[in-house]
C-alpha cells in the first residue's frame, strides 16, 4: 500500500508515460473505500512514488461526488474506477445498501459517478496535493435503482469499462459473466445485455475497438469463454436497450421479478 494511502484499496487504474528523456513517469490512480488517490511512479536509477493528489466522493457534500447519510442509506461501495483515453475523465461504479422506509424491503442501487478535472489544474505539475482537484462532470447516473442485494464478494467482482460506442456508454462485468451496456436515451438510462442464441460461456472481458470514422469512440467488443470474441454493434445496443428494470446486473432472478409473459414481451 503507497504512503500516505488510507482506506482498503478497491480497484487500481494505470496512466500512460508523460514524459521521456532517460526517465519516465507513470500515473496511477487508486480507489478506496471513500475517496480517490492519484500517484506517480518516477522510473529512474532512484525510483521513487509521490501521492500527487486525493479526492474525497463519499461524503457529506453532494458537490463533491456520492453524498452519503441520505434517509434509506445503509451503505456505500465504490467498487471499480476507469479513466478516459484522454485522462481527463473519472469513471467510478458505485453500489448503494438501501432500505425502503415504508416496506422495510432492502435493495441494492447501482449508479456511475463522472468526474473531471476543475478548470485550470494541471494534471502533471503535482503542485496541489490539498483541496478539492475534481469535480462532477454531471449529476450521479442512477443505472439500476432498485435490485436485489448482493454479497460483497459479487459487489467487489464487478468491473467497469468506459469509452464505447453510444458516446458516453459504460460496459459492467458481473462475476457470474455476463456484461450490461449502461447509457443515456435523452434523460433516462438505458441498458443493453449482451447475450448470444446459444451457450457462449461466461464473458471474460470488454474492451472498445479502434474507431472507423475518425471519432473517439468505437464499438464495444468482449471476450467470452466458449465463442470467442464478438463485437457489440451501436445499433444493436440502442435498438436492444431497454429501461432498468429491478433486477441486479447479474444471471440471478430478483425479489421482484416479472411474470413470464411479461419477460417474453420485453
Amino acid at each position: 500500500q503507497p504512503s500516505g494511502s488510507k482506506g482498503y484499496p478497491r480497484s487500481i487504474v494505470w496512466r500512460f508515460p508523460l514524459s521521456s528523456k532517460g526517465e519516465s513517469n507513470r500515473q496511477f490512480f487508486l480507489l478506496t473505500e471513500h475517496e480517490i488517490q492519484c500517484f506517480n511512479i518516477h522510473l529512474s536509477s532512484n525510483p521513487a512514488v509521490t501521492k500527487v493528489w486525493s479526492h474525497e466522493i463519499i461524503s457529506t457534500d453532494n458537490d463533491l461526488g456520492i453524498k452519503k447519510d441520505l434517509a434509506g442509506q445503509k451503505r456505500i461501495w465504490p467498487l471499480d474506477i476507469q479513466v478516459d483515453e484522454r485522462g481527463k475523465e473519472i469513471t467510478v461504479l458505485v453500489a448503494i445498501f438501501c432500505k425502503d422506509r415504508v416496506s422495510s424491503s432492502s435493495y441494492m442501487q447501482y449508479s456511475l459517478l463522472t468526474m473531471q478535472y476543475k478548470s485550470g489544474f494541471d494534471e502533471a505539475s503535482g503542485d496541489l496535493t490539498q483541496g478539492s482537484v475534481l469535480e462532477k462532470k454531471a449529476p450521479v447516473q442512477v443505472i439500476i435503482p432498485k435490485a436485489r442485494m448482493e454479497e460483497e464478494e459479487f459487489l467487489f467482482s464487478m468491473r467497469l469499462r468506459v469509452g464505447g460506442k453510444p458516446s458516453g456508454s459504460a460496459v459492467i462485468l458481473s462475476g457470474d459473466g455476463t456484461a450490461t451496456v449502461s447509457y443515456l436515451w435523452g434523460n433516462t438510462t438505458r441498458l443493453y445485455q449482451f447475450d448470444l442464441p446459444y451457450d457462449a460461456g461466461k464473458v471474460l472481458d470488454a474492451s472498445v475497438f479502434p474507431s472507423t470514422d475518425g471519432g473517439e469512440e468505437g464499438a464495444w467488443v468482449v471476450l467470452t469463454e466458449k465463442a470467442g470474441v464478438w463485437a457489440i454493434p451501436e445499433k444493436a445496443v440502442l435498438f436492444g436497450g431497454v429501461e432498468p428494470p429491478e433486477r441486479s446486473l447479474s444471471r440471478k432472478g430478483s425479489s421482484n421479478e416479472r411474470s413470464a409473459d411479461e419477460e417474453k414481451k420485453n
